[in-house]
């Protein structure tokens, strides 16, 4: 290999790390099943198989900041790749999102999408929630009220839209919808550009209450009645709140069945 560079011994380390990585054929029959849930509704995919087309088409540097974080993790690894490709994230954006444990967060809110949702919506909106979200790029003081929060996050609207995860386009803040003499205003409302819904996000503080649940609820059906059209799917609501108790998140959740 005449003129060839870069063959040090800690890159010859790396590229056999890549190999041991990505040599063996993924599992097919979970493929197929992933594939034939995206195409239906057009989603860019997130985990699964990974053509050399795809494998190559990110700068080195990243792959070696992948294989030090994410070791010999295949699935792991397989979602940074396609979070780099989707996002076309610069190495410095990836090691941000590698530091945050953006794997072991994605998708694992506690939701009643499984009952409120029909297939494959369900799935993918499940894959857009994060447990817990990171906002350490919110620099205000200890004792923040919840309106010193939002207007934190709208400072950093770009940094929070990219926290939330690619297709969150923001709509408006208190949004504000007209009721029979009366005005609900929605703390957060986005619009997701492949799930082809609205999202309604409410931020507290405070831990999550049962009641909380009854409040997303209503702006959800408050949405869905006056705001969404015939070409949106079913609005999805997301609760963002300091903490949880587990268990009575899922108590609360499934009475929203």
């Amino acid at each position: 290999m005449p003129g060839v560079q870069g063959l040090s011994s800690s890159n010859l380390r790396y590229m056999k790390k890549f190999y041991e990585l990505y040599s063996d054929p993924i599992l097919p029959q979970f493929v197929e099943e992933l594939k034939s849930k995206e195409d239906s509704i057009n989603v860019p995919q997130l985990v699964g198989d990974l053509s050399d087309k795809e494998l190559f088409s990110i700068p080195w540097g990243h792959h070696r900041a992948i294989i030090d974080k994410c070791k010999l993790d295949r699935e792991k690894s397989i979602l940074f790749v396609k979070k780099t490709i989707l996002n076309n994230w610069s190495r410095a954006v990836l090691l941000n999102f590698l530091d945050t444990d953006l794997y072991e967060r994605q998708g694992k809110a506690i939701s009643n999408f499984e009952y409120a949702l029909s297939e494959p919506q369900s799935d993918l909106a499940q894959e857009i929630t994060k447990d817990p979200y990171n906002f350490d790029f919110v620099a205000i003081r200890e004792d923040y009220s919840e309106k010193e929060l939002k207007d934190a996050l709208m400072d950093n609207i770009t940094k929070f839209l990219m926290e939330l995860g690619k297709g969150f386009a923001f709509v408006g803040r208190e949004y504000t919808i007209p009721i029979e003499g009366t005005e609900e205003k929605i703390d957060l409302l986005f619009y997701h550009l492949y799930l082809h819904c609205y999202v309604v996000a409410e931020v507290k503080i405070v831990a999550f209450t049962s009641r909380d649940i009854g409040q997303i609820g209503t702006y959800v059906n408050i949405v869905d009645d006056l705001v969404k059209t015939d070409f949106d799917a079913k609005t999805i609501g997301l609760i963002i709140c300091k903490s949880k108790n587990n268990i009575l998140a899922k108590y609360a959740v499934n009475s929203s069945k």
